[in-house]
């Protein structure tokens, strides 16, 4: 089944693609995105932020396995934490692509 447009407008990932290539970024429902590899360790952190998150936006952090357009994974409190203690320790104001493991 494909996907319609208004489909892909409802996923993170094509908010953080849009947010990349837009210069204004209002109007967009704010995504923090966690992939994690098949270990189950983070891997990467996007966002179509251009600021700090808020606690709220950091609780609301979605996750997907592999890569942007991989399989939802249930966020788990270690996940959540992860994300957390990611976000804490990154320079945040450019969305996109804002953490990667070495």
């Amino acid at each position: 089944m494909r996907k319609t447009a208004a489909d892909r407008r409802a996923t993170p990932s094509h908010n953080l693609r849009r947010a990349r290539r837009t210069p204004c970024h209002s109007g967009f429902d704010p995504v923090i995105l966690l992939v994690v590899g098949s270990d189950g360790r983070p891997r990467q952190l996007w966002t179509n932020l251009q600021r700090d998150p808020t606690t709220s936006e950091l609780a609301a952090v979605r996750v997907r396995a592999g890569g942007l357009d991989g399989p939802d994974v249930a966020v788990t409190p270690a996940l959540q934490d992860a994300a957390a203690r990611i976000a804490g320790s990154i320079a945040w104001g450019r969305p996109g692509l804002v953490w990667s493991a070495s």
